[in-house]
């Protein structure tokens, strides 16, 4: 238990996700990931891989259902709804890519490449 909480503090920080007094990183890590995986059936170019899900419970010991995940897909769509849907495309890029500044690698560039693998 003391291993995950530890690689949650690393990949939190290391992801750019602090928790704040009204939700725990884990808590952030699932509202991220659901954005992301919403953002990735919306924009062409970017795609959630096949395994990135189960790696990414695995890793974070975190189950991506429930309210907190709903929210996170349901901003991404209002996110769409407010902004033209290349900005979201960026903005998701810039978070989630490859070289994603909160969570890196969970969309990949697809079909134009590269490729990258959630840890």
């Amino acid at each position: 238990m003391l291993r995950t909480i530890l690689s949650l503090c690393l990949l939190c920080n290391y992801a750019g996700v602090a928790a704040s007094d009204d939700q725990s990183v884990q808590e952030q890590l699932v509202y991220a990931f659901c954005y992301a995986e919403q953002t990735g059936q919306l924009c062409d170019d970017l795609k959630l891989l096949l395994d990135t899900k189960a790696a990414f419970e695995r890793r974070n010991g975190v189950s991506l259902k429930g309210p907190i995940c709903i929210q996170g897909l349901d901003q991404a769509v209002a996110d769409e709804a407010t902004k033209d849907r290349a900005a979201l495309c960026a903005k998701a890029r810039r978070r989630y890519g490859c070289a994603g500044t909160e969570i890196p690698r969970l969309l990949s560039n697809w079909p134009a490449g590269p490729v990258c693998r959630y840890p």
